[in-house]
């Protein structure tokens, strides 16, 4: 349970982020009466909301990456030694087999 409100509670942060970015990034591109105030403001709004998903993004990455482990890996069936296979598709010359998958 506590693993879904924390999940919902970044999926709600990123998705107010976003939002304001977006918004910020029409304001700034906008044609209006209030042509160089509003342009400004939405400059500066911009500016705040990336920094703001400069700062949040790899936290939620690093919150929901899974244990990731780089230990190669032997490939069945795809890994034939290099001089016994003839216009094959599957580049194991340099890899030998193993993968890190």
């Amino acid at each position: 349970m506590q693993l879904t409100k924390k999940y919902i509670y970044n999926r709600c942060v990123m998705t107010i982020a976003v939002l304001i970015w977006v918004f910020g990034l029409l304001a700034a591109g906008s044609d209006s009466v209030y042509m160089p105030w509003l342009n400004l403001a939405g400059a500066i709004i911009f500016f705040l909301a990336s920094l703001w998903l400069g700062r949040v993004l790899p936290r939620l990455e690093a919150s929901i990456r899974v244990v990731s482990s780089r230990v190669p890996v032997r490939t069945k069936g795809l890994a034939v030694s290099f001089e016994n296979k003839q216009n094959s598709r599957v580049n194991t010359r340099y890899a030998g087999g193993w993968s890190t998958v």
